[in-house]
């Protein structure tokens, strides 16, 4: 064999190494980069399998009784989301991570005339005047019915019967405590379209939670 080829042969070989060391190489470092997106990917997941929102709205029914008819008559419907104040959410810390309190159950439910709309900071039905919660006349802070709805779903409903003329009826509160007009014990709170309440008048609110 002639010194040229012996060498053109070498040079082959050297140049094949060469590009198998390269592609080894690369192919290590294109792996590292799908290993490290796939665990932050899994990252994420977990993250988000983890997360916990509380999500709830408030359903406000009235009836009068319909003498023709000899029964209660539905006349007023309204429905909408909640505002979940932020001592709401630190009973929920207590409740489930802290120091739990077996009389402190979210259950009461208080109505106003007041027409300011909640905010979160609020500690009591209405911040800027606690006694605009009605606490007379078969409107007073009442506990309410718990039941379960599904898994991590439930509703919380009272039925009051008006003993008097409540005018523009358009707040209410859901809190812990059942004493009228207490504070630091509101959960969430609400606004809803102002409904006149007469004497025999029933007012249904029912409070639907979930946690998602």
């Amino acid at each position: 064999m002639s010194e040229g080829i012996h060498k053109k042969r070498i040079a082959r070989s050297v140049v094949l190494i060469v590009l198998l060391v390269v592609i080894g190489v690369s192919a290590a470092y294109m792996s590292s980069i799908w290993q490290g997106i796939g665990e932050k990917k899994q990252g994420t997941d977990e993250k988000k399998e983890t997360s916990l929102k509380i999500k709830g709205y408030v359903v406000v029914e009235a009836y009068r009784f319909d003498a023709a008819k000899g029964d209660y008559v539905q006349f007023y419907h309204y429905e909408s989301s909640n505002t979940l104040t932020n001592i709401g959410k630190d009973w929920i810390e207590q409740q489930i991570s802290g120091t739990p309190s077996a009389t402190q159950i979210a259950k009461y439910i208080a109505l106003s005339t007041d027409a300011t709309a909640p905010a979160a900071t609020w500690t009591v039905l209405v911040a800027s005047d606690p006694t605009k919660e009605i606490n007379s006349g078969g409107l007073t802070r009442a506990a309410g019915t718990y039941a379960s709805t599904g898994v991590g779903a439930w509703t919380v409903s009272y039925q009051f019967t008006a003993g008097a003329t409540h005018t523009s009826v358009q707040l209410t509160g859901l809190h812990w405590d059942g004493t009228s007009r207490s504070d630091n014990n509101l959960f969430a709170a609400n606004t809803f379209t102002a409904v006149t309440l007469y004497n025999g008048d029933k007012l249904t609110v029912t409070w639907t939670m979930s946690v998602a």
